[in-house]
């Protein structure tokens, strides 16, 4: 269609992002890596990473793979290394450090995972950082801990809540739920499935919150 219109193709073509024959030839060894990694060739999936990584040495999906495949063999330390290879100016930083962050709380360093999260808020303001904090809280069942940080992550954004961030509201009005706060829990479930009408996880957890209570049987 470009063509046709007699526009510039080249922002359009991924080769012409490769400049030089190493660039090309780690493109196509890491996609074996891909295939390894698919397979659950984990140990051969990162050899042929690090073959591509030494001919591309900036290559970050690579060691996104590598650090992907320690996760899965449990190598937590060595996935978390992956990770922290990753620049922070790079656009794929901040989801990094979340995984990494996610590798802590799985370890057993839940505090280390804590601090990392409110270190990524308060260099990059970044909400979804904070909600993680959360999240992990609630996953731990300190559900009041939980709400804290929900409601500090609510202040912090426009009023009313942006729709993307949905699953805010989903997340504390079960915290909430949780902690018998019924009327808070029950307005946050409803605002979100406002936002996300079709989404089975809160439907599923407004209209069992529901039933347990013996209202809106129907709409249940």
């Amino acid at each position: 269609a470009a063509v046709e219109k007699g526009g510039d193709i080249n922002a359009l073509i991924q080769g012409a992002s490769i400049a030089t024959p190493a660039d090309g030839a780690s493109i196509a060894i890491l996609d074996l890596a891909r295939i390894l990694y698919q397979e659950n060739s984990d140990a051969s999936a990162r050899i042929f990473a690090q073959m591509a990584l030494d001919l591309s040495p900036k290559r970050e999906d690579a060691h996104i793979l590598i650090a992907a495949s320690f996760s899965r063999d449990n190598q937590t330390d060595q996935a978390i290394a992956e990770y922290n290879k990753i620049p922070e100016a790079s656009p794929s930083y901040l989801m990094t450090q979340h995984e990494a962050a996610e590798l802590l709380s799985g370890s057993g360093r839940m505090d280390d995972a804590v601090a990392l999260l409110n270190k990524l808020y308060n260099t990059h303001h970044d909400p979804d950082s904070l909600i993680r904090v959360g999240d992990l809280y609630r996953s731990k069942q300190n559900f009041k801990k939980a709400l804290e940080v929900y409601d500090i992550v609510a202040t912090k954004l426009p009023n009313p809540l942006p729709k993307q961030y949905w699953y805010l509201l989903y997340a504390r009005g079960m915290t909430e739920e949780r902690l018998n706060n019924w009327p808070k829990a029950e307005a946050d479930l409803q605002q979100a499935l406002a936002f996300q009408p079709d989404h089975p996880y809160i439907m599923n957890y407004l209209g069992y919150a529901w039933i347990d209570q013996g209202v809106h049987m129907d709409e249940a």
